[in-house]
């Protein structure tokens, strides 16, 4: 088997870009792809304890208005975040970013850094939360469930050597990602 693999974060054509399989983090998959399920996908809300330290916790969604915050460009929501509490009532906030980026790994560094407040996945802020480097925000509110999923044109013209991979995707990702959000409970 190889691989070809294109670590942009941009939604490609996977007709038009020759791509056999694309990994795509959804509320749901696209309805013109065939998508299987890989694992779930927790985004958290979180700083460092020395940003915390200067600037204050916030204590609900209200009180992000009042801090630096980063935003990943291509959050389906853009700079409206939205939130749930435990008996399902919603809040948006919109946010007024200080950094837009298209990578969630810059944006994890300058949060390290002690520059502000981000939402990232659980697999990019995961291990900093764990280790008390990142500090979990808003714990009683959560966002919307998302998923990763392997989406591919057609189920017929599937190589075998791509139902291979997404089953080694579906097997190691489903259970680390199990494993992780474990150890932030």
């Amino acid at each position: 088997m190889r691989l070809d693999i294109d670590l942009t974060d941009m939604l490609v054509d996977l007709a038009h870009s020759g791509v056999d399989v694309a990994l795509r983090i959804a509320r749901a998959p696209s309805a013109s792809l065939i998508a299987r399920e890989i694992a779930p996908v927790r985004m958290i809300v979180c700083a460092s304890p020395d940003y915390l330290a200067r600037s204050g916790t916030p204590q609900q969604p209200s009180d992000l208005g009042g801090h630096e915050t980063f935003s990943y460009s291509y959050l389906s929501l853009g700079d409206s975040w939205m939130f749930s509490d435990v008996e399902g009532r919603e809040t948006q906030v919109r946010i007024d970013p200080v950094v837009h980026a298209t990578n969630g790994d810059l944006l994890r560094a300058l949060a390290l850094a002690g520059g502000g407040v981000i939402v990232q996945p659980d697999f990019i802020v995961g291990d900093d939360i764990a280790s008390g480097r990142l500090v979990p925000l808003l714990e009683s509110w959560h966002m919307s469930a998302l998923n990763l999923y392997a989406v591919y044109l057609s189920r017929r013209h599937l190589s075998p050597e791509v139902r291979v991979f997404i089953d080694y995707l579906v097997e190691t990702l489903g259970r680390s990602t199990a494993q992780a959000s474990d150890r932030l409970r």
